[in-house]
């Protein structure tokens, strides 16, 4: 599997992954901008063609990738068609999960962090301490409200979302009301 995934990122090809913690239809297509030992960083397309942030994940959470398909060929006019860059991030290929974590909490931009290759265990928030191997998230509600404070085991995550369009709705809510 990574052999697959280094050469997609070098051939810079747009692909569908398919994860085995989550239902048969749901999947996420983009660029494979870092592949690490155990763990990849896309940069994700929406349906229409647009920027839909980035996702870091396990390899060993991924069942299957397609890649060819007429759905990808269709998303491929559409993001040519808005202009979508293929960015890249600057974190070490060996450091993925510190580095985007250091990343995002740079930014200080909203993301969701699944645990336990479970999408029902997510939470959503600012990331605002790393120590030893703890992080400290402030949550934020689908509202764009603070709810409290989250510690999780960094060694525990399996998936992080930031940029997408669902978090960039929940930071402009976010600000409006606390800054």
């Amino acid at each position: 599997m990574n052999e697959l995934l280094l050469n997609l990122k070098k051939e810079k090809q747009i692909c569908s992954l398919y994860r085995l913690s989550c239902e048969p239809n749901k999947f996420s297509v983009g660029y494979i901008l870092k592949v690490g030992e155990d763990s990849i960083l896309m940069q994700s397309i929406s349906p229409y063609g647009e920027d839909d942030g980035y996702i870091y994940r396990l390899i060993d959470d991924i069942a299957f990738i397609e890649i060819d398909t007429e759905y990808l060929k269709e998303i491929k006019i559409l993001s040519d068609y808005n202009n979508l860059k293929v960015n890249d991030l600057d974190i070490f290929d060996g450091k993925i999960l510190s580095d985007f974590i250091s990343y995002i909490k740079r930014k200080q931009f909203i993301c969701t962090i699944e645990f336990f290759s479970d999408n029902e265990r997510c939470i959503c928030g600012l990331i605002k301490e790393v120590a030893d191997n703890l992080l400290k998230v402030e949550v934020v509600d689908d509202r764009g409200y603070k709810s409290g404070y989250v510690f999780a085991d960094i060694n525990e995550i399996s998936a992080i979302e930031v940029l997408s369009k669902d978090e960039c709705k929940l930071q402009i809510l976010y600000k409006h009301k606390y800054i």
